[in-house]
């Protein structure tokens, strides 16, 4: 992974990573690049967030920077209208003021379909812009700056997705408050990748309803009877 360096991390918008200083800088980094090439080759889910405290934020970008784009391999949208999606979702939020540190167009792969797109890191990302609030299902990172723990809960809880957010911290006082207040089915600390077959996994809102994993996943198949029988 890319140079480490100090802070704390925290909470996460529809799926992402926030920091604050404290804790090392390398293990958010390495949540945000190594969690794209889990799932499916730099197809970061729902339109992945990262939140970075003021302080920190610019250390931070460029380590990001630095890890997707040496880490994270090409990897194509299943189809036209997916690229169509990512490059318009990198459009709006240029158009709407974000400013691209990386990445920014297709990429060429001899051979294969013009579907694959190069690893972006947008900066002063907003709740107006498309990639803040839909999923755009590709290589993209939006990145936004918080002030306090405040302010970055309720940066991740506004939206109407809520499948995973994801922290970096060892304070368990904030822990505590992450697994209370973040509204998504799954939380992960210091974990890129909490979804295991025997726990629940699930999300809220429009991330869905109902868990697979465990005996959670398992009630889901199973129908209740009620037996009532009367005396007499």
């Amino acid at each position: 992974m890319p140079e480490q360096c100090r802070g704390e991390g925290l909470a996460a918008a529809i799926h992402g990573v926030a920091l604050q200083p404290g804790l090392e800088h390398g293990r958010a980094i390495e949540a945000v690049v190594v969690d794209g090439i889990g799932n499916g080759a730099g197809q970061l889910p729902e339109g992945a967030i990262e939140l970075a405290q003021l302080a920190v934020a610019l250390a931070l970008l460029q380590r990001i920077v630095a890890g997707f784009v040496r880490y994270l391999p090409p990897g194509a949208t299943i189809d036209d209208a997916a690229i169509e999606k990512v490059e318009a979702h990198v459009t709006d939020a240029l158009r709407r003021g974000a400013t691209m540190v990386t990445g920014g167009g297709r990429r060429k792969v001899e051979g294969a379909a013009d579907r694959f797109h190069e690893p972006t890191v947008l900066t002063g990302c907003t709740a107006e812009m498309q990639c803040w609030r839909e999923e755009t299902f590709g290589p993209v990172c939006p990145v936004r700056a918080f002030r306090d723990d405040d302010e970055a809960i309720d940066l991740a809880n506004d939206s109407e997705y809520g499948l995973a957010s994801y922290a970096i911290t060892s304070n368990p006082r904030r822990i505590e408050r992450l697994g209370l207040e973040l509204r998504t089915g799954v939380v992960g600390i210091n974990d890129p990748g909490p979804a295991v077959a025997a726990v629940p996994f699930g999300g809220v809102r429009h991330s869905g309803f109902g868990r697979e994993g465990g005996r959670w996943g398992l009630e889901e198949y199973l129908e209740i009877v009620t037996v009532s029988q009367a005396d007499g």
